[in-house]
This record gives C-alpha cells, sequence and structure tokens, in this order.
C-alpha cells in the first residue's frame, strides 16, 4: 500500500514553499500533453529530487528530455523511499505502459526513518515515541554519517525492491535504467574528493550482477566543472543547471531509444 499519494488536478506548496500542480494521476505534469504514433513514452520515478522541488515545471529534468516523439511523464511523490518507489511503480506506474521507466535513485532512498519522519507520523501514527526517542539518541551519540548509516542498514531491502522494479518492467516488455544521483556537499568546490563514491560503487557493482541497466549520474556532474552549490540548492535538490545536466546524461543513455523512426 502506498503511503501517501497527491490528489488528481491539485496544487501543493512544497516544504520549500515552491508552488506545483498535478495532473489526472495526481503526479506533477503539464495537464495537456500530445502524442503521436512514433511517441516513446518514458516514465520517472523517484522522490523530490525526480518531483523537481524548487524548481520550475518546464526546468525538471523530466520535462527536459521530451521531445518531438518522445513523451515523459513524471511519476514522482516527495518523500517516498525506495518500497515506496517500488510500490508506486508496480501499482501504478506499470500499469499505463510506458516504454521505457527511469528509477532515479539518491542516497536517501535508504533512509526509512527520518527524511520524511514527521509525514510517516501522520500518516501512520506510532503507538508509542519511546523506542523512537532512544533510537535517535543513540544514533547521534555515535555521531554516524548519515547516508553511510542508512546504506548500512537498508541496503540489502533497497536492493529487492529494485529487483521487484526490475522484474515488474520485464513482465511489461518494458525498458528499465537505475540512474544514481550523487550528494552534492555544498562547501565543496568541486566533486574531486567526492566522499560517497564507494557508495555509488556497491549500487553499481550490485545491479550490474543482476544484469540490470545503470547509470551513475557523478561523472556527469563531476566533469561540468562546476562547484556542487552552483547545481544544486542543498545536499540533494537540483537548480535548474544541475537539472540540465540529469537530462544530457539520461538523454545520452537512452541511445537509440531517443531516435524518431
Amino acid at each position: 500500500m502506498l503511503a501517501w499519494e497527491y490528489r488528481p488536478n491539485a496544487e501543493y506548496t512544497d516544504n520549500f514553499g515552491h508552488i506545483f500542480r498535478t495532473d489526472a494521476h495526481g503526479w506533477r505534469n503539464p495537464l495537456t500533453t500530445e502524442s503521436t504514433s512514433t511517441t516513446i513514452e518514458i516514465a520517472f520515478v523517484g522522490d523530490s529530487v525526480t518531483l523537481g522541488t524548487l524548481v520550475d515545471e518546464p526546468d525538471t529534468f523530466v520535462r527536459s528530455i521530451a521531445s518531438d516523439h518522445i513523451s515523459t511523464m513524471n511519476c514522482a511523490v516527495d518523500g517516498y523511499d525506495a518500497v515506496q518507489i517500488a510500490e508506486l511503480l508496480v501499482t501504478r506506474v506499470i500499469e499505463l505502459d510506458p516504454d521505457v521507466v527511469v528509477y532515479v535513485m539518491c542516497m536517501n532512498d535508504f533512509d526509512f526513518d527520518e527524511s520524511s519522519a514527521d509525514r510517516r507520523r501522520y500518516f501512520n501514527p506510532p503507538k508509542c515515541f519511546v523506542w523512537e526517542r532512544v533510537w535517535r539518541a543513540t544514533h547521534r551519540m555515535r555521531r554516524e554519517e548519515f547516508h553511510r548509516y542508512h546504506f548500512a542498514r537498508r541496503r540489502d531491502v533497497v536492493f529487492a525492491a529494485i529487483g521487484r522494479m526490475a522484474e515488474a518492467c520485464d513482465a511489461h516488455g518494458t525498458r528499465f535504467i537505475v540512474a544514481i544521483m550523487p550528494l552534492f556537499d555544498r562547501p565543496s568546490p568541486d566533486f574531486k574528493s567526492y566522499p560517497w563514491a564507494d557508495l555509488h560503487d556497491a549500487v553499481v557493482d550490485h545491479l550490474r550482477s543482476t544484469k540490470i541497466e545503470i547509470v551513475d549520474l557523478l561523472p556527469a556532474f563531476a566533469a561540468t566543472g562546476e562547484p556542487p552549490g552552483k547545481l544544486a540548492f542543498d545536499q540533494w535538490h537540483l537548480t535548474a543547471t544541475g537539472h540540465q545536466v540529469v537530462a544530457s546524461r539520461i538523454d545520452a543513455a537512452l541511445g537509440t531509444e531517443r531516435t524518431a523512426p
């Protein structure tokens, strides 16, 4: 079951005060889209990074990839972790029969506890807050790096969720791609000493071993020569410039899929 969804044909203000609107499916897409008999349909699933928090809809990488013969659907939901994204793909997205599904993975997709804690409590109130408070106190005392901590705890669960997405796509004859989004250490002047490269490598190695198509976006961002602070507003959410980097790299990964018949 999906933990929460957006209402269809509604207007929302995200946690940063940016307004976006949803279509008839409850997703952030234009209210009307044009299609032709040669249109390739690409569905993007993910969290607030894919949703395009803090940028206008036309500036998102999802919309930038659209063209005369390609239609794109932004099916992302703010706050979803990998398990919820898999549930979204299997129960809703795949039934639309897209030609390609792209899961844009963020490192906080391994976090099932902290990033969306307030929202989780609202939709699924805990019976007792004592254990949560004990866990948080212990976590703070250990001073564990956020992303490494959650990666170590949840990697097997997340990899199983990705496997579930791949199986659903394979059953529908849909191409499935996982794109790994880097983290943006804003004080850093560049990506030369990127501290989470080993986590990317672990994801890439696993997905390659299971024959799942993978695109690591880190090299594309490093190749720009731009500091992380110009490419993202915070550790996760992209500026319009950052969205263009993702669009170009995924566009290249799609290869001949981008060529009109």
